[in-house]
């Protein structure tokens, strides 16, 4: 296994967008802990455990899939989001993410004048919505690459995991509109619909073209504001091997300390997204 901290172009941030006093040492990788309420910048050694040894390689293998949105109005950056590569078309690279992170309604809403896709060389590009599919909050966005080697499409399972409690789960994505990558491991702990979402934790009632009786899976995890859109994997088995990384779905919805929703997503739906 290959064992990284970070790329040479991230620099950590907090989750307020200031550079983090201290940078990590190799082997580290900045880390949003369960329970937790600091602002960023603490890190977890992964080379110890086979365990750990597994997320660093699994970050290594997917951090050139993963794409940062930063979301502007009037030249300030005012949230974020999180997303990931799926399919190389030559000219274009298309990008998953959570419709909510990149619709129209977000940048009415919010008054968003401009949405900037980053990638792992910390290049801003203009996105195009290919493909939105509103009733499950998810869409696909495309970017022209500068260059052959920027676009690394991730692949989806076939069919959607049925977890048991206490099931392992982690994700990568943006704390808010830090910057940075960061890691969030946790346990599935149950499922409920999108309308329940809204009613048993803080978020906010679904739009009206998002079904609200879609399934969600929930997960003891600290995956914030941000995360929207971003990959969620399982640690170990053949989705941790070289070659073999397939995603199981998208974060949704977070609250700030120790819930994270997740949105199955499929090898099928992707391709239905994206072609």
């Amino acid at each position: 296994m290959t064992e990284i901290s970070t790329y040479r172009s991230d620099t950590v941030n907090d989750i307020g967008g200031n550079r983090c006093p201290k940078q990590p040492a190799a082997g580290e990788l900045p880390i949003m802990e369960l329970g937790q309420m600091d602002p960023g910048c603490n890190y977890k050694n992964f080379t110890g455990t086979d365990e750990d040894k597994q997320v660093l390689n699994l970050y290594n293998l997917t951090r050139p899939s993963t794409v940062l949105f930063e979301l502007k109005s009037q030249g300030q950056t005012i949230g974020g989001g999180t997303g990931v590569m799926v399919k190389d078309d030559g000219n274009s690279c298309k990008i998953l993410t959570d419709n909510h992170v990149v619709s129209e309604e977000t940048r009415k809403k919010h008054n968003i004048d401009e949405i900037k896709a980053v990638t792992a060389d910390g290049t801003a590009y203009d996105i195009t919505l290919h493909k939105a599919k509103p009733e499950k909050d998810l869409a696909v966005v495309s970017i022209k690459p500068k260059s052959d080697d920027i676009c690394h499409p991730i692949e989806f399972v076939d069919s959607e995991r049925q977890f048991q409690p206490g099931d392992k789960a982690l994700t990568f994505g943006q704390p808010y509109s830090s910057g940075s990558i960061y890691v969030s491991e946790g346990t599935y702990s149950s499922s409920l619909t999108r309308i329940d979402a809204s009613r048993q934790l803080r978020a906010e009632k679904p739009p009206a073209d998002d079904d609200g009786n879609r399934k969600l899976d929930r997960f003891n995890m600290r995956a914030i504001r941000g995360y929207s859109g971003g990959a969620v994997y399982e640690p170990s088995g053949d989705n941790a091997s070289a070659g073999g990384v397939k995603a199981i779905g998208v974060v949704d919805l977070a609250d700030d300390m120790s819930t994270m929703l997740m949105t199955p997503v499929t090898s099928a739906e992707v391709k239905d997204l994206t072609d």
